[in-house]
Protein backbone atom coordinates (compact mmCIF):
# COMPACT_ATOMS: atom_id res chain seq x y z
CA UNK A 1 0.00 0.00 0.00
CA UNK A 2 0.85 3.62 -1.02
CA UNK A 3 0.06 7.19 -0.14
CA UNK A 4 0.09 9.58 2.58
CA UNK A 5 -1.58 9.66 5.89
CA UNK A 6 -2.43 9.45 9.61
CA UNK A 7 -2.88 6.62 11.70
CA UNK A 8 -3.92 6.52 15.20
CA UNK A 9 -4.24 2.90 17.02
CA UNK A 10 -4.78 1.60 20.60
CA UNK A 11 -4.70 -2.52 21.70
CA UNK A 12 -5.06 -4.38 24.27
CA UNK A 13 -4.70 -7.75 24.53
CA UNK A 14 -5.28 -10.72 27.27
CA UNK A 15 -4.03 -13.94 26.70
CA UNK A 16 -1.37 -16.21 28.30
CA UNK A 17 1.71 -16.62 26.58
CA UNK A 18 1.39 -16.93 22.64
CA UNK A 19 -2.23 -17.92 23.41
CA UNK A 20 -4.36 -14.51 23.03
CA UNK A 21 -7.96 -14.84 25.17
CA UNK A 22 -9.67 -11.79 24.37
CA UNK A 23 -8.58 -8.44 22.19
CA UNK A 24 -10.23 -4.82 21.58
CA UNK A 25 -8.93 -2.68 19.00
CA UNK A 26 -9.23 0.96 18.29
CA UNK A 27 -8.41 2.81 15.15
CA UNK A 28 -8.58 6.12 13.18
CA UNK A 29 -7.44 6.69 9.47
CA UNK A 30 -6.64 9.58 8.36
CA UNK A 31 -5.46 9.63 4.49
CA UNK A 32 -5.10 11.95 2.34
CA UNK A 33 -4.25 9.67 -0.36
CA UNK A 34 -3.80 5.86 -0.40
CA UNK A 35 -3.89 3.33 -2.62
CA UNK A 36 -2.32 -0.33 -3.53
CA UNK A 37 -0.04 -1.24 -6.51
CA UNK A 38 -2.87 -3.38 -8.64
CA UNK A 39 -5.00 0.24 -8.25
CA UNK A 40 -7.92 -1.83 -6.98
CA UNK A 41 -7.89 -0.18 -3.94
CA UNK A 42 -7.66 3.77 -3.57
CA UNK A 43 -8.63 6.67 -1.64
CA UNK A 44 -8.76 10.79 -1.55
CA UNK A 45 -8.76 12.61 2.12
CA UNK A 46 -10.57 9.60 4.23
CA UNK A 47 -11.39 9.81 7.75
CA UNK A 48 -12.17 6.33 8.50
CA UNK A 49 -12.52 4.86 12.54
CA UNK A 50 -12.44 1.34 13.29
CA UNK A 51 -13.76 -0.87 16.68
CA UNK A 52 -13.58 -4.33 17.15
CA UNK A 53 -13.84 -6.86 19.91
CA UNK A 54 -12.61 -10.44 19.67
CA UNK A 55 -12.53 -13.15 22.53
CA UNK A 56 -11.20 -16.61 21.67
CA UNK A 57 -13.36 -19.78 22.10
CA UNK A 58 -13.80 -23.38 22.02
CA UNK A 59 -13.90 -23.71 17.99
CA UNK A 60 -12.17 -20.49 16.86
CA UNK A 61 -13.01 -16.81 17.94
CA UNK A 62 -16.34 -14.36 18.32
CA UNK A 63 -16.22 -10.93 17.60
CA UNK A 64 -17.72 -7.91 16.99
CA UNK A 65 -17.11 -4.55 14.47
CA UNK A 66 -17.74 -0.78 13.94
CA UNK A 67 -16.83 0.78 11.37
CA UNK A 68 -17.64 4.42 10.53
CA UNK A 69 -16.75 6.73 7.43
CA UNK A 70 -17.01 10.20 8.18
CA UNK A 71 -15.44 12.33 4.83
CA UNK A 72 -13.83 11.36 1.64
CA UNK A 73 -13.76 9.54 -1.23
CA UNK A 74 -12.78 5.21 -1.42
CA UNK A 75 -12.44 3.15 -4.53
CA UNK A 76 -12.68 -0.86 -4.15
CA UNK A 77 -12.91 -2.46 -8.25
CA UNK A 78 -15.61 -1.37 -9.03
CA UNK A 79 -17.11 0.57 -6.66
CA UNK A 80 -16.32 3.76 -5.67
CA UNK A 81 -18.45 5.56 -2.29
CA UNK A 82 -18.16 9.17 -1.76
CA UNK A 83 -18.80 9.70 2.17
CA UNK A 84 -22.30 11.36 3.02
CA UNK A 85 -22.34 13.77 4.75
CA UNK A 86 -23.91 12.03 7.61
CA UNK A 87 -21.70 8.97 8.70
CA UNK A 88 -21.81 5.74 6.44
CA UNK A 89 -21.62 3.03 9.26
CA UNK A 90 -21.09 -0.96 9.18
CA UNK A 91 -21.67 -3.34 11.62
CA UNK A 92 -21.29 -6.75 12.39
CA UNK A 93 -21.16 -9.63 14.89
CA UNK A 94 -19.43 -12.99 13.63
CA UNK A 95 -18.02 -16.15 14.34
CA UNK A 96 -14.94 -17.35 13.10
CA UNK A 97 -14.90 -21.25 13.00
CA UNK A 98 -10.86 -22.52 12.39
CA UNK A 99 -12.53 -25.86 11.84
CA UNK A 100 -13.28 -25.41 7.47
CA UNK A 101 -12.34 -21.66 7.60
CA UNK A 102 -15.87 -20.96 8.09
CA UNK A 103 -17.19 -17.39 8.79
CA UNK A 104 -20.65 -16.98 10.25
CA UNK A 105 -22.48 -13.05 9.91
CA UNK A 106 -24.84 -13.87 13.23
CA UNK A 107 -25.97 -10.40 11.70
CA UNK A 108 -24.48 -7.14 9.96
CA UNK A 109 -26.08 -3.64 8.93
CA UNK A 110 -24.72 -1.48 6.51
CA UNK A 111 -25.96 1.94 6.09
CA UNK A 112 -25.00 4.52 3.60
CA UNK A 113 -27.32 7.64 4.39
CA UNK A 114 -29.52 8.88 0.81
CA UNK A 115 -28.24 5.87 -1.10
CA UNK A 116 -28.97 2.64 0.83
CA UNK A 117 -29.78 0.64 3.89
CA UNK A 118 -28.97 -3.38 4.41
CA UNK A 119 -29.31 -5.75 7.15
CA UNK A 120 -28.26 -9.47 6.80
CA UNK A 121 -26.51 -12.58 8.06
CA UNK A 122 -24.69 -15.15 6.65
CA UNK A 123 -22.47 -18.11 6.33
CA UNK A 124 -18.95 -18.10 4.27
CA UNK A 125 -16.81 -21.05 3.78
CA UNK A 126 -13.31 -18.88 2.41
CA UNK A 127 -11.52 -21.78 1.46
CA UNK A 128 -14.24 -22.60 -1.54
CA UNK A 129 -14.27 -21.70 -5.17
CA UNK A 130 -17.81 -20.55 -3.80
CA UNK A 131 -17.50 -18.90 -0.61
CA UNK A 132 -21.26 -17.51 -0.01
CA UNK A 133 -23.28 -20.61 1.23
CA UNK A 134 -26.47 -19.22 3.14
CA UNK A 135 -26.70 -14.96 2.86
CA UNK A 136 -29.63 -12.99 3.53
CA UNK A 137 -30.28 -9.50 2.55
CA UNK A 138 -32.56 -7.16 3.91
CA UNK A 139 -33.26 -3.84 2.02
CA UNK A 140 -34.44 -1.63 4.06
CA UNK A 141 -34.61 1.53 2.38
CA UNK A 142 -32.93 2.27 -1.39
CA UNK A 143 -32.61 5.68 -2.86
CA UNK A 144 -32.29 6.31 -6.54
CA UNK A 145 -30.09 7.68 -8.19
CA UNK A 146 -27.52 6.96 -5.81
CA UNK A 147 -27.96 3.50 -5.23
CA UNK A 148 -27.54 3.05 -9.06
CA UNK A 149 -24.89 5.55 -9.72
CA UNK A 150 -22.67 3.99 -6.48
CA UNK A 151 -23.26 0.26 -6.25
CA UNK A 152 -25.45 -1.18 -9.56
CA UNK A 153 -23.52 0.47 -12.38
CA UNK A 154 -20.01 -0.61 -12.10
CA UNK A 155 -21.53 -3.96 -12.58
CA UNK A 156 -23.40 -3.19 -15.31
CA UNK A 157 -21.46 -1.62 -17.85
CA UNK A 158 -21.67 -4.30 -20.54
CA UNK A 159 -25.63 -4.46 -20.59
CA UNK A 160 -28.40 -2.58 -21.68
CA UNK A 161 -29.07 -1.14 -18.50
CA UNK A 162 -25.62 0.61 -18.64
CA UNK A 163 -26.14 4.34 -18.86
CA UNK A 164 -29.49 5.44 -16.84
CA UNK A 165 -31.40 8.07 -15.22
CA UNK A 166 -33.08 6.99 -12.41
CA UNK A 167 -35.50 7.95 -9.71
CA UNK A 168 -37.38 6.66 -6.85
CA UNK A 169 -37.00 3.86 -4.23
CA UNK A 170 -36.52 -0.34 -3.93
CA UNK A 171 -37.18 -2.24 -0.50
CA UNK A 172 -36.90 -6.11 -0.70
CA UNK A 173 -35.07 -9.36 0.47
CA UNK A 174 -32.74 -11.31 -1.35
CA UNK A 175 -31.04 -14.58 -0.29
CA UNK A 176 -28.46 -17.19 -1.65
CA UNK A 177 -28.00 -20.83 -0.56
CA UNK A 178 -25.42 -23.06 -1.26
CA UNK A 179 -24.20 -20.40 -3.32
CA UNK A 180 -26.83 -19.71 -5.41
CA UNK A 181 -29.63 -17.38 -5.27
CA UNK A 182 -32.35 -18.86 -4.08
CA UNK A 183 -35.06 -16.34 -3.42
CA UNK A 184 -35.77 -12.30 -4.80
CA UNK A 185 -38.65 -10.47 -3.33
CA UNK A 186 -38.06 -6.37 -4.77
CA UNK A 187 -40.71 -3.74 -4.40
CA UNK A 188 -40.12 -0.84 -6.20
CA UNK A 189 -41.84 2.48 -5.21
CA UNK A 190 -42.19 5.77 -7.88
CA UNK A 191 -38.89 3.91 -9.40
CA UNK A 192 -38.20 5.37 -12.93
CA UNK A 193 -35.18 5.07 -15.50
CA UNK A 194 -34.48 6.29 -18.57
CA UNK A 195 -31.94 5.33 -20.62
CA UNK A 196 -29.69 8.17 -21.64
CA UNK A 197 -29.19 6.42 -25.18
CA UNK A 198 -33.07 6.60 -25.72
CA UNK A 199 -33.72 3.24 -26.21
CA UNK A 200 -36.31 3.05 -23.47
CA UNK A 201 -38.06 4.50 -20.32
CA UNK A 202 -40.32 3.82 -17.85
CA UNK A 203 -42.12 6.16 -15.05
CA UNK A 204 -42.77 5.57 -11.77
CA UNK A 205 -43.10 2.36 -11.19
CA UNK A 206 -44.73 0.44 -8.42
CA UNK A 207 -45.88 -2.96 -7.87
CA UNK A 208 -43.55 -6.22 -6.59
CA UNK A 209 -41.08 -8.31 -8.12
CA UNK A 210 -41.07 -12.41 -7.24
CA UNK A 211 -38.82 -14.96 -7.63
CA UNK A 212 -37.88 -18.39 -6.15
CA UNK A 213 -35.48 -21.16 -7.03
CA UNK A 214 -38.08 -23.73 -6.94
CA UNK A 215 -40.54 -25.02 -9.62
CA UNK A 216 -43.22 -23.54 -8.09
CA UNK A 217 -44.98 -19.70 -9.83
CA UNK A 218 -44.81 -16.91 -7.78
CA UNK A 219 -46.93 -13.63 -8.69
CA UNK A 220 -45.49 -10.48 -9.51
CA UNK A 221 -47.08 -7.17 -10.19
CA UNK A 222 -45.45 -3.95 -11.89
CA UNK A 223 -47.74 -0.96 -13.19
CA UNK A 224 -46.06 2.31 -14.94
CA UNK A 225 -47.36 5.48 -15.46
CA UNK A 226 -45.72 5.83 -18.95
CA UNK A 227 -43.01 5.27 -20.91
CA UNK A 228 -41.24 5.12 -23.94
CA UNK A 229 -39.49 3.04 -26.44
CA UNK A 230 -37.07 4.03 -29.36
CA UNK A 231 -39.37 7.65 -28.79
CA UNK A 232 -42.83 6.02 -29.09
CA UNK A 233 -44.98 6.97 -25.94
CA UNK A 234 -46.34 4.09 -23.80
CA UNK A 235 -48.96 4.96 -22.13
CA UNK A 236 -50.41 3.49 -18.00
CA UNK A 237 -50.15 0.08 -18.02
CA UNK A 238 -50.62 -2.79 -15.66
CA UNK A 239 -48.53 -6.60 -15.74
CA UNK A 240 -48.68 -9.54 -13.75
CA UNK A 241 -46.37 -12.44 -14.48
CA UNK A 242 -46.01 -15.75 -13.09
CA UNK A 243 -41.79 -17.09 -12.11
CA UNK A 244 -40.34 -20.01 -11.32
CA UNK A 245 -36.58 -21.01 -11.22
CA UNK A 246 -35.94 -21.03 -15.08
CA UNK A 247 -39.48 -19.83 -16.65
CA UNK A 248 -41.49 -16.44 -16.72
CA UNK A 249 -44.64 -15.98 -18.06
CA UNK A 250 -47.78 -13.88 -18.37
CA UNK A 251 -50.67 -14.40 -15.41
CA UNK A 252 -53.57 -12.85 -17.19
CA UNK A 253 -53.74 -10.22 -21.03
CA UNK A 254 -52.23 -6.74 -21.01
CA UNK A 255 -52.80 -4.05 -22.69
CA UNK A 256 -50.74 -1.25 -23.39
CA UNK A 257 -51.54 2.01 -24.82
CA UNK A 258 -48.88 3.03 -28.02
CA UNK A 259 -49.11 6.29 -29.29
CA UNK A 260 -53.28 6.27 -29.87
CA UNK A 261 -53.28 2.91 -30.46
CA UNK A 262 -52.19 -0.39 -28.11
CA UNK A 263 -50.42 -3.34 -27.91
CA UNK A 264 -52.54 -6.58 -26.63
CA UNK A 265 -50.67 -9.12 -25.62
CA UNK A 266 -52.62 -12.43 -24.82
CA UNK A 267 -49.74 -14.70 -24.13
CA UNK A 268 -46.15 -14.35 -23.47
CA UNK A 269 -43.47 -17.08 -21.91
CA UNK A 270 -40.02 -17.12 -22.09
CA UNK A 271 -37.55 -20.36 -20.67
CA UNK A 272 -34.02 -20.73 -20.23
CA UNK A 273 -31.46 -22.43 -17.85
CA UNK A 274 -28.45 -24.08 -17.92
CA UNK A 275 -29.08 -26.99 -19.76
CA UNK A 276 -31.26 -26.17 -22.38
CA UNK A 277 -31.41 -23.11 -25.18
CA UNK A 278 -33.59 -19.68 -24.73
CA UNK A 279 -37.12 -20.07 -25.61
CA UNK A 280 -40.07 -17.65 -25.62
CA UNK A 281 -43.62 -17.54 -27.53
CA UNK A 282 -46.10 -14.56 -27.59
CA UNK A 283 -49.19 -13.67 -29.15
CA UNK A 284 -51.11 -11.02 -29.07
CA UNK A 285 -52.46 -7.80 -31.54
CA UNK A 286 -51.59 -4.59 -32.36
CA UNK A 287 -54.94 -2.26 -32.98
CA UNK A 288 -54.27 0.27 -35.06
CA UNK A 289 -51.70 3.40 -34.35
CA UNK A 290 -51.55 6.11 -36.40
CA UNK A 291 -48.77 6.09 -39.03
CA UNK A 292 -48.26 9.68 -38.72
CA UNK A 293 -47.45 9.68 -35.23
CA UNK A 294 -45.41 6.63 -35.21
CA UNK A 295 -43.29 7.87 -38.37
CA UNK A 296 -42.60 11.35 -37.02
CA UNK A 297 -41.40 9.85 -33.20
CA UNK A 298 -38.74 7.46 -35.42
CA UNK A 299 -37.85 10.39 -37.70
CA UNK A 300 -39.15 8.90 -40.43
CA UNK A 301 -40.42 11.12 -43.46
CA UNK A 302 -44.07 11.69 -42.60
CA UNK A 303 -47.01 8.86 -43.53
CA UNK A 304 -50.44 8.45 -43.95
CA UNK A 305 -52.52 6.17 -42.43
CA UNK A 306 -52.90 3.49 -39.92
CA UNK A 307 -50.96 0.12 -39.21
CA UNK A 308 -52.36 -2.96 -37.24
CA UNK A 309 -51.60 -6.54 -37.15
CA UNK A 310 -51.84 -9.74 -35.53
CA UNK A 311 -48.94 -11.50 -33.72
CA UNK A 312 -49.77 -14.83 -34.37
CA UNK A 313 -48.01 -17.40 -32.11
CA UNK A 314 -44.70 -15.98 -32.42
CA UNK A 315 -42.03 -18.90 -31.41
CA UNK A 316 -38.34 -18.69 -30.53
CA UNK A 317 -36.83 -22.51 -30.04
CA UNK A 318 -32.81 -22.99 -30.28
CA UNK A 319 -32.25 -20.53 -32.77
CA UNK A 320 -35.42 -20.82 -34.84
CA UNK A 321 -38.02 -18.36 -35.08
CA UNK A 322 -41.46 -19.83 -36.20
CA UNK A 323 -43.97 -17.77 -36.92
CA UNK A 324 -48.20 -19.75 -36.74
CA UNK A 325 -51.66 -19.23 -37.85
CA UNK A 326 -52.31 -17.20 -41.00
Amino acid sequence: VEGSGHLDLTASMNGVASHMSAAEVEARLQAEEVSDPEGSVAAENLDVSLHAVVKAVATGLQGTLELSGRQGALYIDPVFVEMPSQPLQLRARFDWLSAGQRLLLQSFSYSHPGSVQLEGQGHFTLATDTPVRELQLEVQQAEFPSLYDTYLQPWLLDSMLADLDTVGQLSGTLRWEQGKLSHVSLDPARLSVDDREGRFGLDSVNGRVRWSDTGIPVRSELAWAGGSVFRVLLGAARVAFDTGRDFVRLAEAVEIPVLDGALRIDDFQLASSEETPLLWQVNGLLEPVSLSQLSLALGWPELAGKLSGVIPDVRYDNGNLEVGGS
